[in-house]
């Protein structure tokens, strides 16, 4: 356990944007890493159902988690819109449970706040699904983009394209990432 918390917390010195980290036992045992604040008493991270996709399929690798709320805390970040990384944690062909890295949505809004795209230009993020992840307007995260434009999304690792808009004629341009399958736009 100390060992954990003397990790996570030098990694926190450096990474700003993992909110917390958290050790979710097939079980029902939960341990809160980071202690950033209190996980509700008995929440059923098994039936999630922000949890489900992750919980499906192969055993192995880092499974990324859409935009969703942090409603498993009971104090300040109870309503946080987080993304999240889990790794389950496999003994033989047993799951004996799971590393749940949590990070604050809010965070790439200061990472793409740095780059310049000129006026009017802006930069969101959407899961495969179409699901938006980040935008600067925050009152879009969790909602699904448009069947159109995630099919042009959708034709290969990046590309550009130019789309008519309601306020006129847009280039939009996007990169998709091998290792989440989340596309930068």
């Amino acid at each position: 356990k100390r060992v954990l918390e003397d990790f996570t917390r030098n990694i926190n010195q450096f990474k700003s944007y993992i909110k917390d980290i958290i050790l979710i036992g097939r079980n029902g045992f939960v341990y809160n890493i980071n202690s950033v604040d209190e996980i509700a008493r008995n929440y059923p991270f098994h039936e999630a159902p922000w949890m489900e996709p992750a919980l499906s399929g192969t055993r192995e690798g880092i499974r990324f988690i859409s935009t969703h709320v942090s409603d498993y805390y009971t104090g300040a970040f109870s309503r946080a819109k987080v993304v999240s990384a889990m790794l389950p944690i496999v003994k033989g062909r047993t799951v004996l449970g799971y590393v749940l890295c949590d990070i604050n949505v809010q965070k790439f809004g200061e990472i793409f706040k740095s780059l310049s795209l000129g006026s009017g230009g802006f930069v969101y993020m959407v899961d495969q699904e179409g699901h938006v992840i980040f935008h600067p307007d925050s009152d879009r995260i969790g909602t699904k983009i448009d069947e159109d434009l995630l099919a042009s999304l959708s034709g290969g690792d990046a590309g550009y394209f130019r789309s008519m808009q309601p306020d006129g004629d847009k280039l939009i341009m996007y990169s998709q990432s091998k290792v989440t399958g989340w596309v930068l736009v």
